[in-house]
């Protein structure tokens, strides 16, 4: 609806087409909110229970490792790959900032 450019396209040509779109409509225009809401938990509840595919031991719905993750990071902390770290270690020590031990 923004006329931005699809992934493929994000970045390319001079400037960046990110867009989004937000909306937001009341659940009462479709029915009853609690047995809507009940009816999409009944279809998740079934995927997630599905047969699973072979070498995988789980079903994620949309958003549930990402919320997973960040309960993950919000009780132990982000986990940063080793280029990261030295990225920040060494702009640490161009500016004179201590390093963090947990960054060596």
């Amino acid at each position: 609806l923004s006329l931005g450019k699809w992934s493929a396209e994000t970045y390319s040509g001079s400037e960046a087409g990110v867009c989004h779109f937000f909306g937001c409509i009341s659940l009462e225009l479709f029915g009853e909110p609690s047995a809507l809401i009940g009816h999409l938990e009944r279809i998740v509840n079934g995927v997630v229970a599905s047969e699973r595919a072979e070498g995988y031991e789980k079903i994620y719905y949309h958003g549930e490792k990402e919320a997973n993750a960040r309960e993950r990071s919000m009780r132990i902390g982000i986990d940063l790959d080793q280029k990261t770290r030295n990225s920040i270690a060494s702009l640490a020590g161009k500016h004179a900032i201590p390093t963090p031990k947990e960054l060596l």
